[in-house]
C-alpha cells in the first residue's frame, strides 16, 4: 500500500511540475520571437496563434496578397524591449532586415499577443 502511495504521489508531482514548467509567463521577447520565426518559416497557423483574434485578418490579406516570403537565414536580434502596463513594444531585427522594426504587443488573460495597429 505504501509503495502504491509513494508512485501516486510521485506521479503528481511529476505532472505538477511538467504544468509548471511547460506553463511559466513568456517575455513579449520571446513571444516576438516566436512570432516572426512562425512567419519566417512560412508557418502562418502557428504564427496566429501568437497574435490577438483582432490582428488575424490582416495577416490572411497579407498572405493572400503574396507579401509572405520564406526565410532560409532567420535570426532574430532582440534590440530592446519595452513594457508599460497591459502594453509592450519590442524593438528587433532579422537577418534580412536592414533596419530595426517593432513588433507591438498586448497582455490578453495573462498571456502576450502580437496586435497590429492599423
Amino acid at each position: 500500500m505504501k509503495k502504491t502511495t509513494n508512485l501516486l504521489l510521485l506521479g503528481f508531482l511529476l505532472i505538477t511540475f511538467t504544468f509548471v514548467a511547460c506553463n511559466r509567463d513568456e517575455s513579449p521577447a520571446d513571444v516576438a520571437e516566436k512570432f516572426t520565426s512562425a512567419l519566417a518559416q512560412g508557418d502562418i497557423d502557428k504564427a496566429k496563434g501568437y497574435m490577438v483574434e483582432e490582428a488575424i485578418p490582416l495577416l490572411e490579406l497579407a498572405v493572400s496578397m503574396g507579401q509572405m516570403e520564406i526565410q532560409t537565414d532567420f535570426s532574430f536580434e532582440l534590440i530592446q524591449e519595452s513594457i508599460d502596463g497591459e502594453l509592450a513594444v519590442v524593438t528587433y531585427k532579422t537577418a534580412k532586415d536592414d533596419e530595426p522594426g517593432d513588433i507591438n504587443l498586448q497582455k490578453v488573460d495573462g498571456e502576450w499577443k502580437v496586435y497590429i495597429e492599423k
